[in-house]
């Protein structure tokens, strides 16, 4: 027989009246599928839903499986007044006063908290709210990467840079605007979602490189004036040129020989590494139209895919350094490294020896973008610390006992969250001023190198550290605020 219920999708947040067949004992005999994402493994009863506790101290669950059936029987709500939402307002309202998280629901895109002109399909559609949360984290970066290129354009000096900048600025609202008018035809809203997952995928920094080298690589004059001309064509190029920049940009992966038996070629021995991109390991093994070039021919090696770990804790083996031209190379070249080398290759990290002792400024040994990056993320991490307020029961600590008091003091969550802010980001700047000793006595080195974007701390005690420093240099924690 046929029933009517009310289903809600957990994948997609779409909820609706849905006909399902029941036997006489109102079993289901087979999950439909939802309606919008096709799921059937996250579409069920809504009434089945499990409620969670939100961060009030009020009310809340009384149990783990606690559903939204038995929250509306103990309190009469009308079930049917309340589902007849399409926003579930009333319901979540209810839910939120007695201290439960609502139930997220498809909405549409503001357009007033857009940074760019946006228009058809995308403010009419709804979305759920995992993909609310990518489309406006894909219009914050793509405004960060115009803020970038802006700073940067009125910094040039050189001509070339300059009339880049340019470019990149007057076509950018374009780009924004396109990707984002999606319609029914050949351009569709699952076409919007995945150019949205792989631009969310590129920091806007490596984005707004990767448009300028094409343009300072690849560009002639002829050409630039063209697209200076008619920069709709430039525009539809954009998400060409980060596809194949991004592709060029792939990371090094490690494999290992795990069976040799070659009595022709001594240099590739059973747990020797490989190293290289996935694409050009897998042509040196894979690569029977070339035999000449075909080094790891089945019959004389197996190889198989390795960790940056196993790397690290091998001994007595070789690293091999696998280079190709293009991504299409046939013709490759084989270069045995170090291990500390084969780990830099890996880690597509810059790394940089230090000291258990080192007196180095920690500002002296980081790029610019790094020493932004740091400030950034041990002020924000500081900060939290400082309003988890686990440090206000150190009373021992005399020195500690007026900070304490102030702390405890302040009226508002804004004024500690101003206060824990200020904390976080004179501390960060102290450290970013002050020696790599310092850093290293307050977190262990894996919680630093969590601070970094590109680079990545180890130690060595044999480095030397005669280099001169530049004790007039100064940062402000005003920088933070760039980013």
């Amino acid at each position: 027989m046929l029933d009517i219920r009310h289903y809600y999708c957990s994948n997609c947040n779409y909820h609706g009246d849905q006909e399902i067949q029941v036997t006489n004992k109102s079993e289901i005999l087979l999950n439909p599928p939802c309606p919008v994402c096709k799921q059937n493994e996250f579409y069920h009863n809504i009434l089945d839903y499990k409620l969670k506790d939100d961060d009030s101290e009020k009310g809340g669950i009384s149990h783990s499986e606690y559903t939204l059936d038995e929250y509306l029987d103990e309190n009469n709500l009308d079930v049917d007044l309340l589902l007849s939402e399409p926003n579930l307002k009333k319901l979540n309202n209810h839910l939120v006063k007695s201290g439960i998280k609502p139930i997220p629901i498809r909405q549409k895109v503001d357009y007033d908290k857009s940074p760019f002109s946006i228009d058809g399909l995308i403010l009419e559609d709804d979305f759920s709210e995992s993909e609310i949360i990518k489309i406006n984290k894909f219009l914050k970066q793509m405004n960060d990467l115009k803020t970038l290129n802006n700073i940067k354009l009125l910094k040039a000096s050189d001509t070339v840079k300059a009339l880049i900048y340019e470019l990149i600025d007057q076509t950018l609202d374009s780009f924004v605007y396109d990707i984002c008018n999606y319609h029914e035809d050949y351009y569709t809203k699952d076409d919007f979602l995945q150019n949205v997952d792989s631009l969310l995928s590129l920091d806007p920094q490596v984005q707004h490189e990767c448009i300028y080298q094409y343009l300072y690589d690849e560009i002639t004059l002829k050409t630039f004036n063209y697209y200076m001309n008619n920069q709709d064509a430039f525009v539809e190029l954009y998400i060409q040129i980060l596809t194949w920049r991004s592709i060029k940009m792939e990371q090094n992966i490690v494999m290992k020989i795990t069976h040799e038996c070659n009595p022709n070629e001594a240099r590739f021995r059973a747990g020797d590494f490989l190293i290289r991109t996935e694409t050009a390991l897998n042509k040196v093994k894979n690569h029977k139209g070339f035999p000449s070039i075909y080094i790891f021919p089945n019959k004389y090696y197996t190889i198989e895919k390795s960790t940056i770990e196993d790397v690290k804790n091998s001994k007595n083996v070789k690293y091999h350094y696998i280079s190709h031209k293009t991504p299409d190379a046939i013709i490759f070249t084989i270069e045995t490294i170090s291990k500390e080398a084969a780990l830099e290759k890996l880690s597509n990290k810059k790394r940089i020896a230090i000291k258990f002792d080192d007196d180095r400024l920690l500002k002296e040994v980081l790029s610019e973008d790094e020493q932004l990056n740091f400030l950034k993320e041990v002020a924000q991490y500081e900060s939290e610390c400082v309003l988890n307020e686990d440090w206000t029961n150190w009373t021992s600590i005399l020195h500690k006992q007026p900070q304490i008091n102030y702390y405890k003091n302040l009226k508002s969550d804004d004024e500690r969250q101003i206060y824990a802010d200020a904390i976080g980001q004179q501390y960060a700047l102290n450290l970013l001023l002050g020696p790599i000793s310092v850093l290293t006595d307050s977190y262990d080195l894996d919680c630093i190198n969590t601070f970094f974007k590109n680079t990545e701390f180890y130690f060595d005690d044999s480095i030397n550290q005669d280099k001169p420093q530049d004790d007039s240099e100064y940062l402000t924690s005003l920088r933070i605020k760039e980013l």
